[in-house]
């Protein structure tokens, strides 16, 4: 499967994944080999492998690389022929070959090889203003099921004509990821016109939540700093439940240690929220709301429990309403709610003192602090909820 290679914003890693090379027996992405390990008939599989070892000699062990005729501005071309000497590719020798023929002197590149299962290879140069050159480098790998992509990082000297390897980018105030116990997940990179650069975490199974962050570049150096974030959540019924809320901050809890994140979204000053399940299954009982778990209102305040969660009315009105949740495996296996001075549970009338047994089975109040972000969009699969921060 071929990544369509037209990106709009994105986000960064916080630290540059290593590259690693394909074991050809077993065809997952092992380790660091010498290019006369890469022999095999199938020259894709023998490109992943050589594509691999361009992070090696992040360990400091390799000879330095470096431009003999030091130039202060290099181009791709010059970086690229540079680092293809060290670990010649035919996705880099045809992509140089072909600039060669066409001079541009472009700011990024895309080198794709020979079919669909081949690497793909893009990369964008960073001018510094103090005159050094940063290029970042996306490989991307087509694997049996789906692909796996590595972001990594060179730095130019003009003094001294040395191209390093950047082992990890500086990257300022970057938000937790939700927690996720997904067999398949899928993390991706982009490189954007705006000098931004993007990370995407794409999720195959398990929850349905996908998120897309970006960076941006300060301009002087390889720091780079999270600009916005945009989620979505690939559940039909969602868009109108979520529809008029205008959620413009987000945070995540493990609220029952399943390991599978809980989707907190907030209004500006937070007087307004939803707490959203993010697990795709449909073992969560009967419960008429099995993705939005509580929905706060701005006389109300949420309390996590030891064994659920419960949304309460503090004004205590006639008309106020509370809710009770029992939580396993991120479903509600059981909501009490009391609403015009009756208990309900599960939407069937309930009795005051079985209500009474049935809150103090939440356990005790657990005390959680929000890590809240901005959010800049919030994305259901119906439609897109545009936010103005």
């Amino acid at each position: 499967m071929k990544k369509a290679y037209l990106f709009v914003s994105a986000a960064m890693a916080m630290a540059c994944i290593p590259a690693m090379a394909e074991d050809i027996d077993t065809g997952y992405v092992k380790k660091c080999v010498n290019i006369d390990a890469c022999s095999t008939d199938n020259e894709d599989v023998r490109e992943h492998c050589r594509l691999g070892n361009y992070n090696c000699h992040s360990d400091g062990s390799d000879d330095l690389l470096q431009l003999a005729k030091k130039p202060s501005k290099p181009s791709v071309i010059d970086l690229l022929t540079v680092l293809n000497s060290k670990w010649p590719s035919y996705v880099i020798t045809d992509y140089i070959k072909k600039a060669e023929k066409e001079p541009a002197n472009p700011v990024s590149f895309v080198a794709e090889g020979k079919s669909d299962e081949s690497p793909v290879v893009t990369g964008r140069l960073f001018r510094y203003s103090d005159g050094r050159t940063g290029l970042a480098m996306i490989f991307h790998q087509p694997t049996s099921s789906f692909f796996y992509e590595t972001l990594h990082f060179y730095e130019y000297d003009p003094t001294t004509g040395i191209i390093s390897y950047k082992n990890n980018l500086t990257v300022q105030n970057a938000p937790a990821p939700f927690k996720s116990m997904s067999s398949e997940s899928v993390l991706s990179y982009s490189l954007n016109d705006d000098n931004s650069i993007g990370r995407y975490f794409e999720e195959v199974d398990g929850i349905f939540v996908d998120q897309y962050e970006s960076y941006a570049w300060d301009g002087l150096s390889d720091k780079f700093d999270y600009g916005n974030i945009i989620i979505q959540l690939d559940k039909t019924d969602l868009a109108s439940k979520l529809r008029g809320m205008n959620p413009t901050y987000y945070a995540y809890s493990d609220i029952d240690g399943d390991g599978n994140s809980e989707l907190f979204l907030g209004n500006k000053d937070k007087s307004e929220q939803v707490v959203v399940s993010l697990v795709r299954n449909d073992q969560k009982g009967k419960d008429s709301n099995k993705y939005i778990l509580l929905h706060k209102k701005s006389s109300d305040e949420i309390f996590v429990h030891e064994n659920g969660i419960s949304v309460e009315d503090t004004t205590y009105a006639s008309n106020g309403i509370s809710e009770f949740l029992t939580i396993k495996d991120s479903g509600v296996t059981a909501r009490l709610t009391f609403k015009n001075n009756q208990y309900y549970l599960n939407g069937e009338k309930f009795d005051s003192i079985k209500a009474d047994q049935f809150i103090s089975s939440l356990g005790k109040v657990k005390d959680i602090t929000l890590d809240w972000k901005k959010l800049k969009q919030l994305n259901t699969i119906e439609e897109s909820m545009n936010i103005d921060n």
